[in-house]
């Protein structure tokens, strides 16, 4: 037999299944020993078994929902891991593209003002991937485009990659002659 002290000095509850031989203050003993024992410290089962006796590890179906419930997890991070691996080819195809752009629009500066004109090709090996397109057109004074020829130039240098990742760098150039 179990017993637990009721909260009335000296009275003690005598538990035996689910029959109680009960004393004054009974119904308040029974509760005292419910929330003493099941609600406080999840020692003893409903049934006031105690679980600490039982054998240690987890049955079939908590196996099966902790399977079910680490699969749930672990999509939704597989998801954002091959995401960031794209976001880091894409950053790297867009680094590689700024590099090439900026080395094309430096090739370019370094024409005369007369010979700068627009043109498109591929880079060589190890670059082949990247693509370029030089588009030259005229300004006026108000740095406006102008259909006829002026003394600035404006220089359009873009490089993409064959992911569809592009760059585009931008330029005004004068003659000062």
């Amino acid at each position: 037999m179990r017993s637990a002290e009721c909260g009335i000095k000296g009275k003690k509850t005598y538990l035996q299944g689910e029959s109680s031989v009960l004393c004054r203050g009974a119904i308040y003993c029974a509760q005292n020993f419910v929330f003493r024992f099941i609600g406080e410290n999840r020692r003893l089962a409903p049934t006031g078994f105690d679980m600490r006796k039982q054998g240690k590890g987890f049955t079939f179906i908590e196996l099966i929902m902790i399977i079910v419930i680490v699969g749930i997890a672990v999509v939704p991070l597989i998801q954002m891991f091959t995401t960031s691996l794209k976001g880091s080819a894409d950053a790297e195809a867009t680094s590689i593209a700024l590099e090439l752009a900026q080395d094309k629009m430096e090739e370019t500066k370094q024409l005369s003002f007369g010979s700068i004109s627009s043109s498109s090709g591929t880079f060589s090996a190890p670059f082949t991937d990247y693509s370029y397109q030089v588009t030259m057109s005229y300004l006026d004074q108000n740095f406006n485009n102008s259909g006829s020829p002026t003394n600035y130039k404006k220089v359009v240098v873009a490089v993409t990659h064959s992911s569809g990742t592009s760059t585009t760098l931008t330029t005004v150039m004068a003659n000062h002659s």
